[in-house]
């Protein structure tokens, strides 16, 4: 499971187009009335890049809200992650692949 999306990296400005996006790793923020989950993203330059286990061309941390309980009983956790990446800004044309 991974998202295909336009992107820019943000520290050169650079843009890919059809970048895959995947979900690396994730960690509840467990700070007293903060109950979010951090979500780190690598983007690579293609599904190809990914399969030949190259370097990610960026880093992404971004933080979303942590699933009510059973909310993600039908889908799975992962599932969750991915949909609620497209929520935001940045992942809102991305598509699955």
């Amino acid at each position: 499971m991974a998202l295909q999306a336009n992107v820019t990296i943000n520290e050169t400005g650079l843009g890919v187009n059809a970048a895959y996006v995947r979900v690396h790793a994730y960690t509840r923020i467990n700070d007293p009335g903060l109950t979010n989950l951090q979500v780190v993203l690598h983007t690579y330059a293609d599904a190809a890049a990914r399969a030949a286990n190259k370097r990610p061309i960026a880093e992404n941390v971004v933080e979303i809200a942590e699933p009510v309980q059973g909310a993600i009983a039908a889908t799975g956790l992962v599932a969750y992650l991915y949909t609620q990446v497209k929520t935001l800004p940045e992942f809102a044309a991305a598509v699955d692949v």
